[in-house]
């Protein structure tokens, strides 16, 4: 059935009249729904505060120039990627969305999502926090996405996380890091080299073990994944952008019966820029012995993350990728991707 869209009037007074029942908290989105608007879920972005206490702006009154800056990368390039992405895995396969930029009221799950955590917002988060309290602050400009409700019961998720950035690279055994990154990052043959225990103390995420676990048994699943990630592949391969496999729930594998579809429920990665083609930018750089910024590191952490899960999973479903994140395959120890990863700290 097609979902009907709240007009952004309507939209605005279900927000404000506090008639949203908050049902989970993602890493860019408080989750919500409405009686007033059944099958469909309200997110909240977390993202557009931080941008606009970036531009040195008040949350609830940035200027022009500012929300026409949100409008046009949040709604009207997010718009023509989703239009992109469409058009490689299908209408089937993609969930509907509309996005809007709108205030909503500002509360201290809102501040939370957006600043806690991150130091270098702990004096904003204070000052937001007290004037949230005493009453002095009550809205916020944020994007609000609207898609349909899903209730996946039966579903596995293709998520890998992030292993490797700040403080877990301390976690990971540096000599298997090495040996799966070359494997299935920079050498061109993942397959070949593949060696799945490894593979999982690397990339940790409970999720992703549970679905190699199913992909053994299951060869209606199995064919699913071959089909996900040849669209991938193709994609990547095309637009130099990653999918967002950091969290569980972007993309999800779901039964129905005896057949397993999938579906991408919020995998657009949220940089518009074209990550894994600046991430290769950035391993030239390191070849090189030159130092990279703190942004070209981001790009690098998320792109090594990406290519070990989807490189990993084809690998165990004998799906080849020639993807690789340098222009040519790199011999084994040519760049210390750990060095680089751990550096990354929460800002």
């Amino acid at each position: 059935m097609p979902v009907l869209f709240p007009t952004a009037e309507d939209l605005r007074d279900i927000i404000f009249g506090s008639q949203l029942c908050h049902i989970a908290t993602g890493g860019e989105h408080l989750v919500y729904i409405s009686e007033r608007i059944p099958g469909v879920v309200v997110k909240i972005s977390s993202n557009t505060l931080r941008f606009v206490l970036r531009c040195g702006e008040p949350i609830d009154k940035p200027s022009d120039e500012t929300l026409q800056a949100i409008e046009q990368e949040e709604l009207l390039q997010r718009g023509e990627r989703m239009t992109r992405i469409c058009s490689y895995f299908g209408s089937k396969h993609t969930l509907e969305e509309r996005r809007y930029l709108l205030p909503v009221p500002l509360s201290s799950s809102l501040l939370a999502a957006a600043l806690g955590g991150r130091p270098s917002y702990s004096q904003e988060l204070s000052t937001l926090q007290r004037h949230l309290s005493d009453g002095a602050a009550a809205t916020a400009w944020a994007v609000v996405t609207v898609q349909p409700y899903l209730a996946a019961g039966n579903a596995l998720s293709l998520v890998g996380g992030y292993s490797d950035d700040g403080a877990k690279a301390d976690t990971l055994d540096a000599m298997i890091y090495s040996q799966v990154t070359h494997a299935l990052v920079f050498s061109g043959r993942p397959i070949e080299f593949f060696d799945r225990q490894q593979f999982l103390r690397v990339q940790t995420r409970r999720e992703l073990g549970v679905l190699l676990e199913t992909l053994d048994h299951d060869a209606a699943l199995r064919a699913a994944v071959r089909s996900l990630l040849r669209n991938i592949y193709d994609y990547v391969r095309d637009t130099g952008e990653i999918l967002d496999t950091a969290g569980p729930g972007n993309i999800l594998l779901i039964l129905d019966g005896t057949t397993w579809n999938y579906l991408l429920v919020d995998a657009l990665s949220i940089h518009n820029e074209p990550v894994l083609h600046l991430a290769r930018i950035a391993v030239t750089k390191l070849l090189s012995g030159s130092e990279i910024t703190g942004r070209e590191r981001l790009f690098l952490m998320k792109a090594l993350n990406f290519l070990r899960t989807v490189n990993g999973i084809g690998a165990c479903v004998d799906l080849n990728s020639d993807i690789i994140l340098s222009d040519q395959t790199l011999s084994f120890g040519s760049i210390d991707c750990l060095r680089e990863t751990r550096q990354l700290v929460a800002k």
